[in-house]
């Protein structure tokens, strides 16, 4: 293992031990959401033409919690792109791109924090995912 998986897995297990503390703290954001947040809710909102931006706002809130929950980031980025790509016309390429790292198809939660870190590390580190990664595209949010 690399330091920086070491690192990794200690930040987010200890992330998860305190994972009720933090869901107090996100469900303030769902009252009083962020200014960027609000951007993409009516942005996301014209797209499908709902009535309500609270939806766009309590999903973000909700992948936050599901990886303290040991949710699979490769179903998370899934669920992602899919907002956007699913009926587009290299939507089955994408999906192939983001699951050929899996040995197996992979499971909706991690056995424990390590595979998380290890997957995420993999996705993140994917030459042919980096090669179509939109140049505008910012994970830190």
């Amino acid at each position: 293992r690399t330091w920086f998986e070491t690192d990794m897995t200690r930040t987010l297990r200890s992330l998860q031990q305190g994972s009720t503390l933090l869901k107090g703290v996100m469900d303030i954001f769902l009252r009083d959401p962020l200014f960027d947040w609000q951007r993409e809710a009516l942005s996301a909102r014209a797209k499908t033409g709902a009535k309500e931006q609270g939806g766009h706002i309590q999903a973000k809130v909700a992948r936050a919690c599901g990886k303290l929950e040991l949710d699979n980031p490769i179903h998370t980025l899934y669920e992602q792109c899919s907002i956007n790509h699913a009926n587009r016309t290299h939507w089955n390429d994408l999906t192939a791109l983001i699951t050929s790292n899996a040995k197996t198809p992979p499971r909706a939660k991690c056995r424990d924090v390590e595979e998380q870190v290890r997957t995420l590390i993999d996705l993140a580190t994917n030459p042919e995912i980096l090669a179509v990664a939109w140049t505008g595209w910012r994970p830190w949010l």
